[in-house]
């Protein structure tokens, strides 16, 4: 069985291709294509971080600190994996493993000679795909990455650091490391310009990567696009959060909910429109890697004079100070706005509903008649989680059941006789 090792770059549209991929697993595998469930499904973050010799974010997410930890984590992994790649052999001619993370995180010749020596191991032959792609977009694009979890540093701060001395940025010595371990003659580098790609469809351009194609009219061509890029107000936006409602709790206790959810918000507001990022930055950075592009491109690309990405259309430079003022009046206005909303003590969360609900159940056992403290409960976990079906059902039955209570006789609040008493 042959093997197709992609392993990115970063920001190549890998989250499309992953998703694309695993979503046509069944139809992939009745064509001789097999993808691994081993190595975790999708993104295969799971086989990088076994070749890995450091611990990194990923493994200090699984509770692993320590290479000790590291070992007991991949206990039985090695064995797991080896039969499942027996398994698919007796059915399938080729294998893909795909994971940016093999090229961003795999830094030493001893690692990826790790992953050369598995893969020569047990599959006939490895073919190495990896797309490259204009560093000053790279930056831009993972500049929304960022943006999207905990940055608050602005665009042109985060291009000014980078340069060709920043290993996942500089493709020529990546090119060159990768080469020199596998040997180039099994390394398929590819610039990443969607213009060139057939249909400019990267998922077309990968299959055409692979030993044995599987017919691309076969597949579902559902998943289309993925990770997209923030809009300049929305990045403006998002830095205004990052700094109001920091993503992390304190202790790196958890993801801030509030943080996920005014995001949210902005992503859905579509007046904001799209703000062209400042081409002079960005041409700042292309100068920065005229050497190391070239020689990346004398060896892979020869045929080409850059790295930029032909399908994309530069939009005029909006009006600095016109932009400046706009993007800056949006920030404090949705600052000033989260500030006043997290001195209030009305916020309610999602997981709050949980508690509300779980009180509401107590009161009702310890105070059946109190109708209007229960109700009160039920509103409050309505605030908090306003779509849920249990909550919704509850009220709606504390509603009919408070409708349908006979109003306690009372002399002197009788309304006249021809006033329908409230129910």
């Amino acid at each position: 069985m042959d093997c197709i090792l992609h392993i990115g770059t970063e920001k190549t549209a890998t989250t499309l291709l992953q998703g694309w991929l695993y979503a046509n697993k069944a139809l992939l595998s009745s064509q001789g294509v097999f993808l691994s469930t081993v190595a975790k499904e999708g993104n295969n973050r799971k086989l990088v971080s076994w070749f890995q010799t450091r611990i990194d974010d990923w493994l200090r997410r699984q509770q692993v600190n320590t290479l000790a930890q590291k070992e007991r984590l991949f206990e039985g992994f090695e064995d797991q994996l080896r039969a499942e790649i027996d398994e698919a052999n007796a059915h399938h001619h080729t294998i893909i493993l795909t994971s940016e993370h093999f090229h961003s995180r795999l830094h030493s010749d001893e690692e990826i000679l790790r992953v050369k020596t598995f893969l020569d191991d047990v599959f006939d032959t490895t073919t190495v795909v990896c797309y490259f792609r204009d560093q000053a977009d790279m930056a831009v694009s993972l500049y929304s990455t960022l943006l999207r979890i905990a940055f608050t540093k602005p665009l042109d701060r985060y291009l000014e650091g980078i340069t060709p001395e920043r290993r996942n940025y500089n493709h020529a010595n990546t090119g060159a490391q990768w080469a020199r371990i596998f040997g180039a003659a099994r390394c398929c580098f590819r610039v990443f310009d969607r213009a060139a790609f057939p249909d400019g469809d990267i998922r077309r351009d990968f299959l055409q990567t692979w030993p044995q194609p599987p017919d691309f009219d076969q597949l579902d061509p559902s998943v289309t696009r993925a990770n997209e890029s923030l809009a300049g107000h929305q990045a403006r936006l998002y830095r205004a959060i990052n700094q109001t409602v920091p993503h992390w709790k304190p202790e790196k206790a958890g993801v801030n909910r509030l943080n996920l959810r005014l995001k949210q918000t902005v992503d859905r507001l579509d007046s904001l429109g799209k703000v062209p990022v400042p081409q002079g930055a960005k041409e700042q950075v292309r100068q920065r890697f005229v050497d190391s592009n070239s020689r990346f491109l004398s060896e892979w690309a020869p045929h080409r004079t850059d790295l930029r990405d032909r399908s994309t259309t530069t939009v005029a430079e909006a009006h600095p100070d016109e932009a400046a003022v706009t993007e800056d009046v949006l920030a404090d206005l949705l600052t000033a706005l989260v500030s006043d909303h997290m001195g209030s003590d009305r916020f309610l969360e999602r997981e709050d509903a949980r508690t509300l609900m779980t009180l509401y159940r107590k009161f009702r056992q310890s105070r059946p008649d109190d109708h209007e403290g229960a109700l009160a409960l039920l509103e409050l976990a309505v605030r908090a989680h306003p779509s849920g079906p249990q909550i919704q059902r509850a009220l709606q039955e504390m509603k009919t059941s408070s409708a349908t209570t006979e109003t306690p006789e009372d002399p002197g609040l009788q309304p006249p006789n021809d006033v329908t008493p409230p129910k």
